[in-house]
């Protein structure tokens, strides 16, 4: 009997085991930690002088003419709402102008500059196929090149850094591939310059644009 009882155990057993496997869930794939945004986007510029104009009129501005370029942001997740992120664009090439009263009195050149950014990221858990997302973060910003034109003989445009404030949504499509929209203004800052008729002066010029960019997202 007791032999009995031991065998309808062990069947017993082995039954709920077999349960067991047949309805536990299979391996869960890991979410994917990193995304790759690719697009195209508007610089708009909000320039001013920072300081008096050196060899100016008083009520002197600043302009620069505003850029499309192509755009591209790198990053991992490290938990699943925070991220970093690499954001970079192809270099482009803005006119400088300086007005007084509404008028051009001055164009001392052009200049190609570029940024690259690294942010922190919080992502907004989903909605349905829509994550939105917020980041700050910093930015270094590289001078390529600066194009005087007559009667300025030196345009230089000094590197700097800034701030970065963003954000932006994410709308997923199919297969972790879906399109973007993200918005970014940057604090930013650089010593300018400039050579006319034999005087130089050096003037701190506030560029800080708005980046407006749309294009595709990865998550891989």
């Amino acid at each position: 009997m007791k032999k009995f009882l031991m065998i309808s155990a062990a069947l017993c057993a082995m039954s709920t085991f077999a349960s067991a496997a047949d309805i536990a869930p299979g391996p869960v794939m890991a979410p994917a930690n990193w995304f790759l945004h690719v697009g195209a986007a508007g610089v708009f510029y909000t320039p001013g002088f920072n300081n008096t104009p050196v060899g100016l009129p008083a009520n002197s501005q600043v302009q620069l003419d505003n850029n499309f370029t192509g755009v591209v942001e790198a990053g991992r997740f490290l938990t699943n709402n925070f991220a970093l992120a690499i954001a970079a664009g192809f270099p482009p090439t803005t006119n400088v102008a300086i007005s007084s009263g509404g008028t051009v009195i001055a164009r001392p050149g052009s200049v190609t500059f570029g940024s690259v950014m690294l942010l922190g990221q919080y992502h907004f858990d989903p909605i349905g196929p829509i994550a939105p997302y917020v980041g700050a973060g910093g930015a270094y910003n590289p001078t390529f090149s600066t194009q005087p034109l007559a009667p300025f003989t030196r345009f230089d445009v000094a590197s700097g850094f800034g701030a970065v404030l963003q954000a932006g949504v994410d709308f997923n499509i199919k297969d972790n591939v879906g399109v973007f929209v993200d918005v970014k203004k940057m604090f930013a800052s650089s010593d300018v310059t400039t050579t006319a008729f034999g005087f130089t002066a050096v003037n701190n010029v506030q560029f800080s644009p708005w980046i407006v960019s749309a294009g595709i997202g990865f998550r891989f």
